[in-house]
């Protein structure tokens, strides 16, 4: 099982809680970088000034060892209350200030199926009762207590309210969050106790997501386990219409990149790989199963002890990748209910950003996601690689009718032609030259005058 948020990384920009700060940590992070100019971490480049967040992890997918070095490394790298005004790269890239000018998600029930979501400020009004379905000891029956900071991080990216010093806002600032708690750490003591992420887990989550009418359901997490239970919960999530959005899979360091993940590679799920700015790919697992990208390297997102914090510095970036594009489906469930999950994700991957508006890939999918393209999409059947699942792509235009071939029976009399055709020519030869001859010749010359 893999947490797809796993050693996510954060990175403190001018970060101010009254005035400018910066943890001593990340201080001292700045200073020994500041010589090379630029710390690459992974596949990405960060600033030499920037404090990396990189929770330690003894289990391949988890975000921390335990619930306590999480808060530890939190607190360390992104202090508490420490808000960041700067927005990064993603709106632009997304165009978010357009797309909310036509929806919001509003009205838009989103589930949150992971480590629970803290009620932090940028949450304030968006933040419903959910659930817990893992029921150990420490359960929050509300879904609103997190431990690791990993659904809190989902939830704001989703749906954060704008905040009076903060460049946080979600992609879908107007949708309101269903925290169901899956899981609560994955250090030795939840592997024993059973509270740490299984497919089980997963499942039982979609099905209480489904339970409290969500109209979409995030699930940052992948395993390479195709377990029965969580592909008949994914069943049920789609025949209920609940669009089910998913990571394609973070890519550790010896996994097989063609290795599918779950729940992510089952039918009816929005796969989701990853992208940096300038529309790089982050390695992550890819499969013909991946339908687009979002933006997962650098992007801005809110932790539990009411910091922001710059994540995916590391390349492990798909769970915020998969965030953002839920949060493009809230907006396309705002403005086009009708349509339902088929419908949004037609519109999110016949619009995303790509170098061959014709062919999809297997690391990115269609492409980065464009929520203003995907709102503006007058669905006539003529999107390029994408069919409509609701209109017919007309019939080519006569211009582009391959040329008419025509057979042109065998001419029997064309021997005679040919034979007039000759003493046709021949005559009128033997005329001109009658012609010429007369010409050279001139007219007679008049009998000379005598005496």
């Amino acid at each position: 099982m893999r947490y797809d948020g796993e050693r996510a990384s954060g990175v403190v920009r001018r970060g101010r809680r009254g005035a400018s700060r910066r943890g001593a940590a990340g201080r001292a992070a700045a200073g020994r970088a500041a010589a090379g100019g630029l710390l690459a971490v992974g596949l990405v480049a960060v600033p030499a000034w920037a404090p990396v967040w990189t929770p330690h992890s003894t289990h391949s997918w988890a975000p921390v060892g335990s619930a306590v070095a999480a808060t530890a490394n939190q607190d360390e790298e992104c202090p508490a209350g420490v808000l960041i005004p700067e927005r990064g790269w993603a709106p632009d890239a997304l165009a978010l200030d357009a797309a909310h000018r036509i929806a919001t998600g509003a009205g838009v029930r989103v589930a949150v199926i992971d480590s629970g979501v803290a009620p932090v400020a940028h949450l304030r009004g968006a933040l419903a009762i959910g659930t817990d379905v893992v029921g150990g000891e420490g359960a929050d029956a509300t879904g609103q207590t997190d431990l690791t900071g990993h659904g809190t991080v989902v939830a704001t990216m989703v749906a954060a309210r704008p905040l009076e010093g903060s460049g946080l806002v979600g992609v879908a600032p107007g949708a309101q969050i269903l925290p169901v708690r899956a899981w609560y750490a994955d250090d030795d003591a939840a592997q024993r106790d059973g509270t740490a992420p299984t497919p089980q887990s997963l499942a039982a989550g979609l099905r209480a997501a489904v339970a409290l009418g969500a109209d979409i359901a995030v699930v940052a997490a992948s395993t390479a386990e195709d377990a029965a239970d969580l592909r008949d919960a994914v069943a049920q999530a789609s025949a209920a219409g609940v669009l089910v959005v998913a990571s394609a899979g973070n890519l550790a360091d010896d996994d097989d990149p063609t290795q599918p993940r779950y729940p992510g590679a089952y039918p009816g799920v929005l796969a989701v790989a990853a992208m940096a700015d300038g529309l790089v790919p982050v390695a992550a697992h890819t499969g013909p199963h991946v339908a687009i990208a979002g933006p997962g390297a650098l992007v801005l997102g809110g932790l539990p002890n009411g910091a922001d914090c710059v994540l995916g510095a590391d390349g492990n970036a798909t769970s915020w990748a998969t965030a953002q594009v839920a949060g493009a489906a809230a907006l396309l469930a705002q403005a086009y209910p009708d349509e339902g999950p088929e419908g949004w994700v037609f519109r999110l991957t016949a619009t995303a950003a790509r170098q061959d508006p014709d062919a999809r890939t297997d690391d990115v999918g269609w492409g980065l996601v464009q929520p203003l393209a995907a709102l503006t999409l007058v669905d006539d059947g003529t999107a390029r690689g994408v069919d409509s699942p609701a209109v017919a792509r007309p019939e080519p235009a006569a211009d582009d009718e391959p040329p008419l071939h025509v057979t042109v029976p065998p001419d029997t009399w064309l021997p005679a032609r040919q034979a007039v055709l000759w003493w046709s020519l021949a005559a009128a030869v033997a005329s001109a030259a009658v012609v010429l001859v007369g010409r050279r010749r001139g007219p007679a010359a008049p009998r000379a005058l005598r005496r």
